[in-house]
């Protein structure tokens, strides 16, 4: 075995049979799950054990620290899609009436049902032609085309969301995973309508790009909302050219007129 792919305490194992059911990133993250539940369950941790079950709680951001490979939003994302199979379930058993960080539990039940649903996998095959050549690109712009549907329901249902994104693409042009993941970064660091006028002042200065955008976000965030270090930096310009006139008009009236 090569010890680079398991050393340390990064490494991550997971069922290929269960990836191929519900995907690879719920896979690897509910493997995790259940090796925390079985931890805390051989431990006898009486912290984690609430109405006869076993519970892992965690925020995203601790989500996300264990799972460095996934950003925050792909964090949240992986654990809705493991809530909606039903798989895991969720309880708020926090002492703090204000502490709102979710419990997390696996629910075996609906688990060993899925794993023994039959697949297309599982179907008869034998007549099959499987020397036939693949359909070139088939089953990849079938994922792809999944995968876009999936980001625009998730993106698109909270509509202030919507509202920055519907802005992006007027302002911007072509939203890339990798932006929308930027933008929604940037919407929970500032605020909805700073991200928005952020990008209606790149567009306004002819730079339809996020990293302009961004790069306004930052010096509102150093200088204050709206404020223009440019103006800021003509005004003391004229200012200190002011008082030197003055002053050499003084020296003159002083002087011995020369």
């Amino acid at each position: 075995m090569n010890l680079v792919l398991t050393y340390g305490k990064s490494a991550r194992i997971f069922s290929m049979d269960l990836a191929v059911r519900i995907g690879l990133n719920e896979a690897i993250v509910l493997n995790q799950i259940d090796y925390w539940i079985n931890v805390y369950e051989e431990k006898q941790d009486a912290e984690h054990y609430r109405d006869g079950r076993w519970w892992v709680y965690n925020t995203i951001k601790e989500w996300q620290e264990n799972f460095p490979c996934f950003c925050e939003r792909t964090m949240y994302n992986i654990l809705k899609n493991l809530r909606d199979l039903g798989v895991v379930e969720t309880a708020n058993y926090n002492k703090a009436g204000f502490d709102r960080t979710l419990w997390y539990t696996i629910n075996y039940n609906k688990l060993m049902a899925l794993i023994t649903k039959p697949t297309c996998t599982d179907c008869d095959t034998h007549n099959a032609e499987l020397a036939s050549p693949i359909p070139k690109n088939n089953t990849k712009n079938t994922q792809i085309i999944e995968e876009e549907e999936e980001e625009k329901q998730s993106v698109f249902e909270n509509p202030e969301i919507a509202e920055v994104f519907k802005t992006a693409q007027a302002e911007i042009g072509v939203i890339t995973p990798a932006i929308k993941d930027k933008i929604l970064d940037a919407i929970s660091v500032y605020s909805k309508d700073w991200v928005i006028e952020a990008m209606k002042t790149a567009s306004v200065n002819g730079a339809h790009s996020w990293a302009y955008a961004e790069a306004v976000l930052s010096g509102w965030k150093a200088h204050g909302y709206k404020v223009d270090t440019r103006s800021k930096k003509t005004n003391k310009s004229k200012h200190d050219l002011s008082e030197w006139r003055d002053l050499r008009l003084q020296n003159k009236g002083s002087g011995n007129g020369k």
